[in-house]
């Protein structure tokens, strides 16, 4: 499958006290199999690959030829900096990825060697900080973005990889600063802003992703104080 050639040079696994391990400059890939050099039966075991100073660098565990079971690829210093799970050539399971600290980075469950399920990102300090859903590969949902006080900060909806739908942002306090309308991943329609104590502040009109029509400020009586006509994106000067 596609991914064994890309993870034979960054190659993952746990070695198993049992299985046969052999270096990665001694295999070869023929028609989505891995074999051994000059052998006609698929492999079966660990290959390893290692940096320079001779230091492991990644495990990849083999059966019948196909990327089976857990996966994973070391930093120069031993610690873990991803993780994966294959059956039968298909990554199944929580794939994870680390800072080098060894702190989580990120996670995500993938079945039938597609994302499916919420990725989820964190801080080095363990705060998440984005998730991400996915369908088959494909981002589709709601989509969140958070503060480094773990608070919602960005929320937009997805539709087949694009921005579809309401998309809001927040102040710290998790007041509503900002809402448009996104079609076919851009802005379309009244964006409007508010102030922390939700008053409308801003008035922002969008035609397919660009600034057009007449953009209004609003003073917390509600009167317009300033506007400014747009097309294009670009102001138009009144002479």
């Amino acid at each position: 499958m596609k991914k064994i050639l890309a993870s034979l040079f960054v190659l993952f696994s746990i070695v198993t006290f049992s299985a046969e391990k052999i270096a990665i400059e001694r295999i070869e890939v023929k028609e989505e199999k891995i074999y051994l050099k000059g052998q006609q039966t698929p492999f079966t075991g660990v290959v390893e690959k290692k940096y320079p100073n001779g230091r492991v660098e990644a495990t990849l565990e083999v059966k019948d030829g196909k990327l089976n079971g857990k996966t994973f690829v070391y930093s120069e210093d031993g610690k873990v900096k991803k993780e994966e799970n294959y059956i039968n050539g298909l990554m199944e399971g929580v794939e994870r990825g680390y800072y080098p600290s060894g702190k989580l980075e990120f996670e995500v469950t993938n079945k039938n060697d597609l994302r499916n399920g919420i990725e989820r990102h964190y801080s080095e300090d363990g705060k998440l900080i984005i998730e991400v859903p996915y369908q088959n590969d494909v981002v589709t949902g709601l989509v969140k973005q958070y503060n480094k006080d773990g608070k919602l900060e960005y929320e937009t909806n997805y539709v087949n990889n694009k921005r579809e739908g309401l998309s809001k942002k927040y102040y710290p306090s998790g007041k509503l600063l900002s809402q448009v309308i996104f079609k076919n991943d851009k802005e379309e329609g009244l964006m409007k802003g508010y102030s922390e104590d939700g008053k409308l502040e801003m008035e922002i009109p969008y035609l397919h992703g660009s600034v057009e029509g007449l953009v209004k400020r609003y003073d917390e009586n509600g009167k317009v104080v300033e506007q400014a006509m747009y097309k294009n994106g670009e102001e138009v000067k009144t002479k």
